[in-house]
């Protein structure tokens, strides 16, 4: 998906030089974020540009750059929940192959 682009906004794919930013915007929203520590912003931005690359399009989030300042100041994003069930089995095969589960998880179905 190319930028999106208006007078004030500019949303776009993150990156990982998103990071400070993208922690300041998950620390002012800790209601909604239980890990707010600098690992924890880099674990989550680095999730949301692999499933924007694994999934684009149409899933996944993007970041929201305010153009004057060039400044991360939110996410924006679509998930379906619309799929057939092999369509859903799949993000979530690819998160565990990602954090190394799917072995273990694949070990417990074989028995």
């Amino acid at each position: 998906m190319p930028d999106l682009r208006t007078e004030r906004l500019v949303i776009r794919r993150f990156t990982m030089e998103d990071l400070e930013d993208f922690h300041q915007v998950l620390t002012g929203d800790q209601d909604w974020w239980d890990d707010c520590s600098l690992e924890g912003a880099r674990d989550a931005l680095a999730f949301r540009i692999r499933q924007t690359a694994y999934h684009n399009p149409p899933l996944g989030y993007r970041a929201v750059i305010l153009q004057d300042e060039d400044q991360l100041i939110g996410t924006v994003g679509y998930e379906c929940y619309f799929l057939d069930a092999e369509e859903r089995a799949w993000p979530g095969v690819f998160g565990m192959i990602e954090q190394g589960d799917f072995h273990q998880h694949r070990r417990k179905l074989d028995g």
